[in-house]
Parts: C-alpha cells; structure tokens; sequence
C-alpha cells in the first residue's frame, strides 16, 4: 500500500543504501516516542537522511496524499463513502521548548505552548490539522479551519464542536463555508465541563497521527 508512494521519489546513490522501508519505518519511530531525530537508534538508517525523506515528501505533499488514500481505503472497508458529510473539530495544548514567538499560554488548560486544531470523520480519521500558540481561542481557529476543510472536502456538510466554539463569527464563517457548525454541549449535572462526544477520537489521533 504505502510502497507505490515512497517509491516514487528519487534518491541518490547514498540513498540507495537503505531500503525506503526502513525509512518509512524510523520516521515512524520518530512520530510515535516524539524523540529527537538525532537520537535515532543505530539500527535505523542515518537521521539527516531519514529527515530528509521527510521533509522531502511533506514539501511534495507525499504525506498527504498517502494520508488521504489510506482514509478513503478505510472508510470504503467499513462501509462509509470515500468522501466525509461530517465530521468533529476540537483542539489540543501541548508543552513545546520552542521560541516565544512561537508558542502561547492556554489559560483554560494552563498549557505554555502550541495547539493543535484536529477536524477528524464521524470515524475519528484525520482531515485537517491546522497549528496555532496556545493562546488562539478555538472559536478563532476554526474560522481558518472551516473555509480550508470546506475548500479540500466539497462534501462535507456537518461539523459538531464543544462550546468553546460558540459565536456569531464563526457560525457566519461556517455558513459561508457551506457548512452547518452544531455546537454540542455537556449533558446536565455532568462534572466534566467538556463534553461528551466523538472529541474523543479527535484526542486520540492527536496522540497517533500516522496510525
């Protein structure tokens, strides 16, 4: 499945050393422990070159498009159309040791750093990932996010939000976007303000975007 994909590229005679396998295999490596990449096992083909491949095929948009096929194969196998009708936004803070400029103070998670804004299928499958500091209120990211999911899925008719992305912006955002934003909120008598709903599956591909 993935093999037609990484095949493609070309590479130079160092390259060739290593079967793309193995490439795949230790970019997953990184992507799953979230270790350094100079700290790549010595089993594993050298880092700069594995990096290389990397940002190789997310500049060509590789990854995106082996993303997407294994997605469609996916929900064609469980019965559902190739293209999505809706979907669930939701959005994570994560710690980062990067530069100010590039990072923010999530007061409602008190979480110092960069978030991740997901729009994943009914099924949880990835359709978008949109970065922000942690300090963008969802209400704001999902007036980047919208128009871009209503743009690469012409499809897509529903997406269901906590009540973090409530306002009369945003929904303006949507409908312009051709796309109904249902914000679902937390049943009564719940302890948890965050709601009970399919964010779930948002929040666990955020800890498996490859998977």
């Amino acid at each position: 499945m993935v093999e037609p994909f990484v095949q493609a590229s070309q590479c130079g005679p160092q390259e060739q050393l290593h079967p793309r396998r193995e490439v795949v295999n230790a970019i997953l490596y990184i992507t799953h422990t979230g270790a350094q990449w100079r700290y790549m096992p010595h089993d594993l083909p050298d880092w700069q070159l594995v990096y290389h491949y990397f940002d190789e095929w997310k500049k060509d948009g590789m990854l995106k498009r082996l993303h997407d096929t294994l997605r469609k194969k996916v929900r064609k196998k469980v019965g559902h159309e190739e293209a999505p009708t809706a979907s669930v936004l939701d959005s994570q803070s994560v710690k980062t040791t990067e530069e100010a400029e590039t990072k923010g103070y999530d007061a409602g998670k008190k979480v110092k750093g960069r978030k991740r804004h997901l729009l994943v299928d009914t099924l949880g499958l990835v359709l978008l990932v949109w970065m922000s500091t942690a300090d963008v209120q969802d209400r704001d990211a999902a007036q980047a996010v919208l128009p871009l999911a209503a743009h690469d899925y012409p499809t897509l008719q529903k997406t269901w939000a906590d009540g973090a992305y409530q306002g009369q912006q945003v929904e303006k955002v949507a409908s312009e976007s051709g796309i109904t934003l249902e914000v679902v909120w937390a049943c009564p008598g719940y302890v948890d303000s965050r709601i009970k709903m399919p964010t779930s599956a948002v929040r666990l591909q955020a800890q498996n975007p490859l998977d």
